[in-house]
């Protein structure tokens, strides 16, 4: 969804692999903004609308984590060095996280003098669990931090708790005891 709440990006993919948009304020046909030999996945706006992400496996066959200018021309950059998926941007629009296996990485992204990454940093070693194509583990908070959704704990080992009743009142007799 753009910013505004007025278009939708969306992936085709095939005979022809596309990103397209739709305005859902209009009964306009959606517009193919471009296409690619190489599949495409997940595109979205960055929070201020000139930026789209996506996934595309056009390197090596392994899917990667692109973004381009929008509106669409040549600008295009790689994000991601090896995988790439589940981006969410930063609110500031200067960020981009995603996922890369067990790792939680963030890009810095510019857009001017040209579009560029000028860094990235890991920003978690978080295990990933429950792996779906299409829902991601983790959320970009409003002030720009991550939040973990699903739990890292291996659910197949039973989990060892301690419960101490009447804590209170053994406590209190112990210190009584040395005093």
């Amino acid at each position: 969804m753009s910013p505004e709440g007025k278009q939708i990006l969306f992936a085709k993919s095939g005979k022809n692999n596309e990103i397209w948009i739709k305005d859902i304020t209009s009964n306009k046909q959606p517009e193919l903004l471009f296409n690619s030999d190489a599949n495409l996945r997940s595109p979205a706006f960055s929070p201020d609308g000139k930026l789209i992400s996506y996934r595309s496996d056009e390197v090596d066959g392994k899917f990667k984590l692109f973004v381009r200018s929008y509106p669409v021309n040549n600008d295009k950059i790689q994000v991601s060095v090896d995988d790439g998926y589940y981006a969410q941007w930063a609110p500031d629009n200067k960020e981009i996280f995603y996922r890369d296996g067990d790792k939680i990485m963030a890009a810095k992204i510019e857009l001017k003098p040209e579009l560029s990454v000028i860094s990235r940093r890991l920003v978690s070693n978080a295990v990933q669990v429950n792996f779906t194509s299409s829902q991601s583990d983790f959320a970009v908070t409003p002030d720009g931090r991550i939040l973990l959704l699903k739990s890292a704990i291996d659910q197949s080992k039973p989990i060892k708790v301690n419960v101490i009743v009447n804590w209170f009142a053994e406590l209190k007799e112990k210190l009584e005891q040395n005093y």
